[in-house]
C-alpha cells in the first residue's frame, strides 16, 4: 500500500515538474562553457564506470572544463583520481534552494549531461536553472533534452552509453578503460601480508540484505572454490561485518589457505586487494567493476532480478567473465537461493577458461 502511494506520487511529481520546467533547450555552437556530469546518485560502481569520462574529454579538448556533481562520499575519487576540474558536492536531499544556488555557481555550461531513466521533479528543476546549450540524457520524452540517447543506446552497456555521448561531442574512439585510483600506501600493506600463492578475491557482500550471503553459504562457497581449486581466498567484508568474517575463518575446511585484511575496511585497501588478486568472485557490482578496470577475470553473482534488462546495462563488462543468478523462490529475491552445485560446475568452467 505505501509502495503503490510512493509510487503514484512519484508519477504526479514528474507530470508536474514538466509542466512547470521542461523547455525545450536552446542549442548554440560553443566551446567556451564547462561540460557538467550529474551524477549525485553514483555509488561506486557507477563512478568506476564512468571513471573515464574527463580523462577523455580533456585529451581531446585540453582547453574544456569538465565538472561533476556528486555526493560528499563520491567527491574524492572524481576530485583526486579521475581528472575533473571542479567536483561539486550536494546533500543527498538537496532542497530547491541548494540546486538553485549550485546553477548558479556552476556558471557558463555547454554540456549538463544527466543519464537518469526517469527525470524527477527536482532533476528538472535544476536543468531549467543551469540553462545549459544542450542537455544529453536518456529520458527521451523530456523537450529539455536536446541530445536524446535513451532510444539510441537501449541494451548498451553504461559505459558504452557514455561512449555515444563522447562521440558525439566530437570525440571518436575514446578509450573506455576504467580508471582504478592506487594509494601507495595500501598497496605497500596490502603487498606484506598478501599470500605467495595464487589468490582469488571473495565479495559475499551486496547492498541489501537480498544480496548479502549468510555466514553459512559463505562457508559453503569458499569451501568449494577450496576443494575445486588450487586458489587461496581472500575474504572481502564491508564495516560491521568483522564477527562474520571471524566465524567463517574458524569454519572453512582449510584456514590456511583464507585470508582477510584485519585492517579496518577502506576503499583504498579494496584497490589494493583486487589489484593483488588473480580473480574476482563477488555479489557486489562495485567490486565487479573495479575488477573490470584492472582486468581481472570475473565471476559475478546476481539475483534473478538483476538479469534484462538490468544486466545488459550493468554486466561486468568483461571479456573473462562469466555470471551466475540465484534462483527464486516464491517471487522472493535472495542470492542465498543459489544452487551450491550449480555454482561449482559455473566455478570450475570460468577457472578453466580465465584463470
Amino acid at each position: 500500500m505505501i509502495k503503490t502511494f510512493q509510487l503514484w506520487r512519484d508519477v504526479l511529481r514528474r507530470k508536474l515538474g514538466i509542466l512547470l520546467f521542461d523547455r525545450h533547450s536552446s542549442v548554440r555552437v560553443s566551446s567556451h562553457g564547462a561540460t557538467v556530469f550529474v551524477r549525485w546518485d553514483a555509488k561506486l560502481g557507477d563512478a568506476i564506470v564512468s571513471s573515464w569520462v574527463a580523462r577523455e574529454i580533456k585529451n581531446k579538448f585540453p582547453e574544456r572544463k569538465v565538472y561533476v556533481i556528486t555526493s560528499s562520499e563520491m567527491a574524492p575519487l572524481f576530485r583526486d583520481f579521475f581528472n575533473f576540474d571542479c567536483v561539486f558536492e550536494i546533500p543527498k536531499r538537496a532542497g530547491y534552494m541548494d540546486l538553485k544556488k549550485l546553477a548558479n555557481e556552476i556558471g557558463d555550461v555547454d554540456y549538463l549531461v544527466h543519464f537518469s531513466q526517469k527525470m524527477k521533479m527536482k532533476d528538472l528543476y535544476f536543468i531549467s536553472k543551469v540553462g545549459s546549450k544542450n542537455v544529453a540524457g536518456l529520458d527521451d520524452e523530456l523537450d529539455c533534452i536536446n541530445i536524446k540517447l535513451g532510444q539510441k543506446t537501449a541494451g548498451m552497456h553504461f559505459a558504452k552509453k557514455f561512449k555515444v555521448l563522447l562521440e558525439h561531442m566530437g570525440i571518436a574512439n575514446p578509450d573506455t578503460s576504467y580508471i582504478v585510483p592506487s594509494c601507495q600506501g595500501a598497496e605497500d600493506r596490502v603487498g606484506s601480508w598478501w599470500p605467495s600463492n595464487k589468490t582469488l578475491c571473495f565479495n559475499p557482500y551486496g547492498s541489501g540484505t537480498s544480496r548479502c550471503f549468510s555466514v553459512e553459504k559463505i562457508i559453503a562457497l569458499i569451501n568449494t572454490m577450496l576443494d575445486s581449486s588450487n586458489y587461496n581466498i581472500c575474504l572481502l567484508y564491508p564495516p560491521g561485518r568483522e564477527r562474520d568474517v571471524e566465524r567463517v575463518l574458524s569454519h572453512v575446511c582449510d584456514p590456511t589457505r583464507v585470508v582477510s585484511d584485519h585492517e579496518k575496511p577502506s576503499l583504498a585497501a579494496l584497490f589494493a586487494q583486487t589489484r593483488h588478486c588473480a580473480g574476482m568472485v563477488s555479489v557486489d557490482t562495485a567490486t565487479v567493476h573495479i575488477a573490470t578496470g584492472l582486468n581481472k577475470p570475473v565471476l559475478g553473482i546476481y539475483n534473478d532480478n538483476f538479469g534484462m534488462p538490468e544486466n545488459v546495462e550493468w554486466h561486468p563488462n568483461n571479456l573473462r567473465s562469466s555470471v551466475i543468478y540465484a534462483e527464486t523462490r516464491s517471487a522472493q529475491q535472495d542470492v542465498n537461493f543459489i544452487n551450491v552445485a550449480e555454482f561449482k560446475t559455473v566455478f570450475n568452467k570460468w577457472v578453466a577458461d580465465y584463470l
